[in-house]
């Protein structure tokens, strides 16, 4: 059996559900690419409806609210994994939740403020930033009620999430689509419904659990040191992989950013796939780990770097054979080059999964958080001395900047190997 009692409630939840063979998993990835792949298609919609200038434009917004999710991320959601783990953690747990839930409502406010001001002082650079507080607000409500629902096992409550998701968000587009232009608003607005109508309910129901936040976070043993951590590693990993789009909008302009963004949204399936299939081997880490068989830990890192560098070729094979009938489709089509070059940037994430899992596994993460560091480093100064004003030159330094994040990692584990006596 994968799942120990030793694992957070929430990954046993999970694994439970692997374990049940393929109705499990495929419940699991369902909910998962339903979530996703709205996403992916209202950005997808916003390019095909109303070209990818504006495409760049949502990029932007969206990398902001990346940067706002990256700090909820390590203040809220993985804390909220590891310390609900048990029974005796639920009022931990609806502490968070209740943080969480100020923290959405806080940002709702903030939105509405900059708004007003830009309305007063039309300041356009204000309403990027309300619209990007909104998309986070919701996402985090959602984020939240999905991860609670694993902690409960309660798969089917989060996919039931999704389905609403998925329905209000291409409602919303469908109504203004008949109506008017589909703009950059639109798709923010979508966001607003869709979580809406995922979570709302569930929301109101936070709102009325009677917990006194500070007081129980601050008694869980570890638990802010452990926040402070893992927004160590999940503030520098957002910045990383946004900073292209606020290097590229300076550098290469609004029509590079939005190709960028294209190319994202491509790879973004495939990636969510290899992270989503990559929970079961932070389960097989972490107990190989406790029972101290580092060689297993190893051993597993191989093995999934071939693997995934395998699905990771093919796919972009795919992707690039894609791009390259669809250059007669649009003016603005992703140049083929760029496309090529970016794939550079998925191989390094196909080899970077295993090792995250490793070395968080082993209880290094300060591995994680410097190659991220180093990430941004190298994607600043590639990105402002060495790119030229191109989409291809923006491709090229973000995949110097991830292949620098690969070769900490491998640092990383080649260090726990040296400490282990095992070779490399």
């Amino acid at each position: 059996m994968l799942c120990g009692r030793s694992l957070p409630l929430s990954l046993r939840a999970r694994f439970k559900l692997w374990e049940q063979g393929p109705s499990g998993r495929f419940l699991v990835l369902l909910d998962q690419s339903i979530y996703t792949g709205t996403n992916f298609s209202l950005t997808a919609l916003l390019a095909l409806l109303a070209g990818v200038l504006p495409l760049g434009h949502y990029a932007i917004i969206a990398s902001i609210a990346a940067l706002l999710s990256s700090v909820f991320v390590g203040l809220v959601l993985d804390p909220l994994i590891v310390f609900a783990s048990a029974p005796a953690a639920r009022r931990v747990r609806f502490a968070l939740l209740k943080l969480s839930a100020a923290i959405s409502m806080t940002a709702l406010a903030v939105a509405v403020g900059l708004e007003i001001l830009n309305r007063l002082f039309v300041l356009p650079a204000l309403a990027d930033i309300a619209f990007a507080t909104v998309i986070f607000a919701g996402q985090s409500v959602v984020l939240c009620h999905k991860r609670n629902a694993y902690i409960n096992g309660q798969v089917l409550s989060s996919l039931y999430s999704s389905i609403r998701y998925a329905a209000a968000a291409f409602l919303v587009v469908a109504l203004v689509w008949l109506v008017a232009a589909v703009e950059v608003w639109t798709v923010v607005v979508a966001i607003g419904a869709a979580s809406c109508a995922s979570s709302l309910v569930w929301f109101r129901s936070i709102l009325r659990i009677p917990t006194r936040v500070l007081t129980y976070l601050m008694k869980a043993p570890g638990l802010v040191r452990y926040a402070l951590w893992s927004s160590v590693i999940s503030v520098p990993s957002a910045v990383a992989v946004q900073s292209i789009y606020w290097i590229a909008d300076v550098q290469a302009g609004r029509l590079a950013v939005g190709q960028i963004k294209v190319l994202e949204q491509l790879m973004v399936p495939f990636v969510q796939i290899m992270q989503m299939l990559s929970l079961p081997d932070q389960v097989a880490a972490s107990k190989a780990f406790s029972r101290g068989d580092v060689s297993e830990l190893i051993a597993l890192s191989g093995r999934r770097t071939g693997q995934q560098l395998k699905y990771c070729l093919l796919y972009c094979l795919g992707l690039v054979a894609f791009l390259s009938a669809a250059q007669g489709i649009t003016v603005q089509a992703v140049p083929l080059t760029a496309a090529i070059i970016y794939s550079v940037c998925v191989i390094a994430q196909s080899v970077a999964i295993p090792r995250n899992v490793v070395l968080r596994a082993a209880r290094r993460p300060k591995f994680i958080a410097f190659g991220y560091v180093v990430m941004v480093m190298v994607m600043i100064v590639s990105g402002i001395l060495a790119v030229p004003s191109t989409v291809i030159g923006a491709v090229a330094a973000l995949s110097c900047a991830w292949a620098a994040n690969v070769f900490v990692l491998q640092l990383g584990q080649n260090s726990l190997i040296r400490a282990h006596g095992l070779k490399a």
